[in-house]
């Protein structure tokens, strides 16, 4: 698999006291005769949520599909306002880098929530597979648990909250 790395202040005005969520999307290979781009949006569910309309301008590229299946690592700045809420994911595979071609607007779909991964000054970590092509818009997200979401603890570990009182540990 092949990682390249790029950054998404999409959440964060102005990216000072920041939070930082490093998710790692495993795209799934193009299995058809066109080129596909996995294009990649994120926003607060403190500002949206996934029945709004979502904006492509400002935005960068997709990621084109290639045989083999591929990892990106992508980090997502956010502010204060925006650490109470979850972290929300579009992936839409397009024919075009910014889905903006003629019939991109109807392109299959898959969606993600991450729970509560920013925390004042932290950095945390997630993971989001996507094994396969989805034929049609997968409207139920994957979830990503917040107990789940690595960050403000070394080794490994089965989760990522307290138990005594279930807080996580960059609380």
């Amino acid at each position: 698999m092949k990682t390249l790395p790029f950054l998404l202040c999409l959440l964060a005005v102005g990216c000072v006291d920041n939070a930082i969520l490093e998710l790692e999307v495993d795209l799934p290979p193009n299995t058809t005769e066109e080129t596909l781009y996995g294009f990649l949006q994120a926003r607060s569910s403190v500002m949206s949520d996934f029945e709004e309309d979502w904006a492509t301008q400002g935005l960068l590229d997709g990621f084109e599909l290639g045989t083999e299946a591929t990892t990106q690592a992508i980090s997502v700045l956010a502010d204060p306002s925006d650490y109470p809420g979850d972290a929300l994911f579009r992936l839409t595979f397009c024919g075009t880098p910014r889905c903006d071609g003629i019939g991109d607007d109807v392109r299959s779909q898959v969606r993600l929530v991450v729970e509560r991964p920013f925390y004042s000054k932290a950095r945390t970590r997630a993971r989001w597979t996507v094994p396969t092509l989805p034929a049609t818009t997968v409207e139920t997200p994957e979830r990503i648990e917040r107990c789940q979401v690595m960050g403000c603890r070394e080794g490994v570990t089965s989760s990522y909250c307290r138990e005594g009182d279930g807080t996580h540990f960059c609380e």
